[in-house]
């Protein structure tokens, strides 16, 4: 009798944990940003770097509220915001992406001699709003492992 109760608490215990795991994995699925999300930020971002290359920068202050109302939006939507976010992909992020943002910059206004200056601005403004959407790719990638590993 003694060891049916025990391996009652047991399977009720682990019952218990799954539910605990299932619980974190559909939060995680919940915080974890829509590609909309990241499309959206990618192309704001694309579209300060050609502002900037074309010497238009009294409106790159609308792209930013633009951009403080999108993630503002995301984060009411969700209602939840990932607890792990590894400092290495933050940082690895800003050590890719600030550098870059002034090498599009440049090299726009040094194209702008052969592609002219709206498309020389364009086509850096766009580079660059590949790569951010390329990084936030990565990142959704990163979440679902997280939640794979969770799982195993």
């Amino acid at each position: 009798m003694t060891n049916e109760k025990r391996s009652a608490a047991s399977s009720e215990a682990h019952k218990a944990l799954d539910t605990i795991q299932q619980m974190k994995r559909a939060a995680m699925r919940r915080a974890t940003p829509s590609r909309w999300f990241g499309a959206l930020i990618a192309l704001l971002a694309g579209s300060l770097v050609s502002l900037s290359a074309a010497d238009l920068r009294q409106y790159t202050v609308f792209i930013i509220l633009l951009m403080v109302l999108v993630i503002s939006y995301q984060r009411q939507k969700t209602g939840v915001s990932a607890k792990t976010f590894p400092v290495k992909t933050m940082v690895l992020g800003l050590i890719i992406l600030v550098p870059l943002f002034f090498l599009m910059i440049i090299a726009a206004q040094l194209l702008q001699e052969s592609f002219g200056h709206v498309s020389a601005s364009l086509l850096c403004g766009g580079i660059f709003s590949v790569i951010v959407y390329l990084l936030s790719l990565v990142e959704r990638r990163w979440y679902d492992k997280i939640n794979v590993e969770e799982v195993q």
